[in-house]
């Protein structure tokens, strides 16, 4: 299961991932947050992507083909994306899924925060 929130006030766009997703819950979150990106690009100029997988584990490997595919739902150059892994394997599979400068994998929800508003 994925929850996709927008929050109008910071411009962040959070989307929550717990267990094991399927390929119909990246397709579903993956549409929604295009529709809360487009907002914050609106708002803000850019979209933040904050993607919480603490309560998730290493996905299979068709639903990590598809985020592979369709995860990365940056196409401005000021938006940032930050994913909180929270296991060493999950933190690679990330690292391997989104390697652009501004994709980043954090510990913590609060580094990976920080690192959305800095920018």
């Amino acid at each position: 299961m994925i929850d996709v929130d927008y929050d109008p006030e910071t411009g962040i766009i959070t989307s929550r991932a717990a267990g094991l997703l399927s390929v119909a819950d990246v397709e579903r979150s993956g549409r929604e947050v295009r529709a809360a990106m487009a907002k914050a690009r609106a708002q803000f100029g850019r979209a933040l992507h904050l993607v919480d997988a603490r309560l998730s584990v290493v996905q299979p490997r068709e639903v990590a083909e598809v985020v592979e595919r369709d995860g990365s739902f940056l196409s401005h150059p000021d938006d940032r994306q930050a994913i909180v892994a929270p296991t060493s394997l999950s933190t690679m599979q990330s690292r391997r899924l989104f390697p652009a400068p501004n994709e980043r994998t954090f510990p913590s929800i609060e580094e990976a925060i920080a690192w959305l508003r800095e920018g």
